[in-house]
């Protein structure tokens, strides 16, 4: 009996080690993001991705965790960004995702992200003047703030969380990312 909970304590120990030591490894990425080139687009406090159909300006504060980029269509990208200031504490620091993919129907209200905010009473629709646009937000233990927008083929979702004291910065943040989402 004892040799059991030996082996299972042992076991859970080497799996803990394991985890922590892939939640402090480098980024894995099946294809390296586009900086652009041009002058001006990207600064200390942004960073302008470019994606096959789009481009997004990013604040300079988030890093890149994970990268999966065409990781099974529809999907065509999904990134998950934490903040450097808060990366040591990865579930309660600010987190930005993005992802994108083929329009089921050529709406937003077949897109499972959507459906699901849609539908979760934690989450609340916010007003925006964007076109083609849904914006939700969720105050529960932490603060999440999204946005979806579409072209005709595609769609791109992004949204911030964090802190609920920092709900005024993350919903600046989005405004900005938002409206410097470009479809090429």
């Amino acid at each position: 009996m004892k040799a059991r909970i030996v082996v299972a304590l042992l076991l859970l120990g080497i799996g803990g080690g394991l985890l922590y030591s892939w939640s402090k490894g480098s980024v894995s990425t099946t294809q390296k993001v586009q900086q652009t080139s041009v002058k001006g687009a990207s600064t200390d406090d942004t960073k302008t991705l470019t994606f096959d159909p789009f481009s997004v300006v990013v604040p300079g504060r988030f890093q890149l965790k994970t990268d999966n980029q065409s990781p099974q269509k529809p999907l065509l990208v999904q990134q998950l960004y934490i903040a450097r200031d808060t990366a040591a504490s990865i579930l309660f620091g600010d987190q930005l995702a993005i992802t994108a993919g083929e329009l089921p129907t050529r709406s937003l209200q077949d897109v499972s992200d959507v459906v699901l905010r849609q539908r979760s009473t934690s989450y609340q629709a916010v007003t925006t003047t964007l076109a083609n646009t849904y914006m939700f937000e969720s105050k529960t233990t932490q603060y999440e703030i999204g946005v979806f927008t579409m072209s005709e083929e595609y769609y791109v979702g992004v949204v911030l969380s964090g802190p609920l004291a920092k709900q005024e910065q993350l919903k600046k943040e989005l405004e900005t990312i938002s409206t410097k989402i470009i479809w090429r």
